[in-house]
C-alpha cells in the first residue's frame, strides 16, 4: 500500500530524519503511519532505557518486539526482570547494565545468544567474572566501577573472551597491573581498541614528551 502516491520505503526514509517525539506524533495520526514508524528499519540504531521492567505491560514489550530493538540500558533489574527481558527480547546485541548487585541476575546474560556488546557500570557483585567468562561471543566489553569482584578473577575471565575487539576497564581503586595487562593482550588476538588507566597514563606521558620536544625545536 502507498499513501499519497509514495511507496512505503520512501516514507520510512523520510521518517528516519525525525526526532523521537515527532515520530511518536506521526505514529498516533493513523494506522498506516503507525505501522511504518514501528518498522525495524526505523529503530536500527536505537537504544531503549529500561527501569522497573515489571511496570511495563505486554503492549510495551510487543512494540519493542515489532521494532526489533537490539540495544538496551538496564537499570537496577532483579532476576525476574532479567528473565522477562530475555524472553521478550532474546535477540539483543548490546546490553548496558547500570547498578547491579545480584549474581543470579548476571547469570541470565547467557540467554542472549546474539549478545556482542556488554557494558557494566557501578556493579557490586563478587561473582561478576564467572558470568562474563561464559560470553565467548562478545566483541565489545566495558567494565566501569565494578566493585567487590576480585581483580584476578576479572583478568582470568577477560582472557577467555578471545573474540573481543574492544575492551574498556576503568576502576581507579584497583587497576589491572601492567604485567597482567600484557598477559590479557596475548590472549586477545583480535583486540583493536583498549581503554585502561595504564594506557591513558602512557598516552599523556607521550603527548607531554612530544609537546616538550616541539617547543625546543621552535
Amino acid at each position: 500500500m502507498a499513501a499519497f502516491g509514495l511507496p512505503e520505503e520512501l516514507w520510512i526514509h523520510v521518517f528516519k530524519f525525525l526526532s523521537s517525539n515527532d515520530k511518536l506524533n506521526i505514529r498516533a495520526s493513523c494506522r498506516f503511519f503507525k505501522r511504518l514508524i514501528d518498522h525495524p528499519g526505523m529503530w536500527k540504531n536505537s537504544t531503549v532505557s529500561l527501569k522497573k521492567n515489571s511496570a511495563y505491560n505486554s503492549h510495551f514489550w510487543r512494540t519493542l518486539s515489532i521494532r526489533r530493538i537490539n540495544s538496551v540500558v538496564v537499570v537496577k533489574a532483579n532476576v525476574k526482570e532479567w528473565k522477562q527481558l530475555a524472553s521478550r527480547l532474546p535477540w539483543l546485541i548490546s546490553v548496558t547494565i547500570d547498578r547491579c548487585c545480584d549474581a543470579k541476575a548476571l547469570e541470565t546474560l547467557s540467554n542472549f545468544k546474539n549478545l556482542k556488546r556488554l557494558f557494566i557500570r557501578q556493579c557490586r557483585c563478587p561473582k561478576l567474572a564467572s558470568s562474563i567468562s561464559l560470553l565467548h561471543q562478545l566483541s565489545h566489553l566495558g567494565l566501569c566501577q565494578v566493585r567487590c569482584a576480585p581483580c584476578s578473577d576479572i583478568i582470568n575471565a577477560v582472557s577467555q573472551l578471545t573474540n573481543l575487539t574492544s575492551f574498556c576497564y576503568h576502576e581507579s581503586s584497583k587497576p589491572i597491573p601492567k604485567a597482567d595487562l600484557h598477559s590479557i593482550l596475548r590472549c586477545l588476538p583480535n583486540l583493536k581498541n583498549l581503554l585502561h588507566p595504564e594506557i591513558c597514563h602512557l598516552r599523556k606521558v607521550l603527548v607531554k614528551s612530544f609537546l616538550k620536544k616541539e617547543r625546543k625545536d621552535q
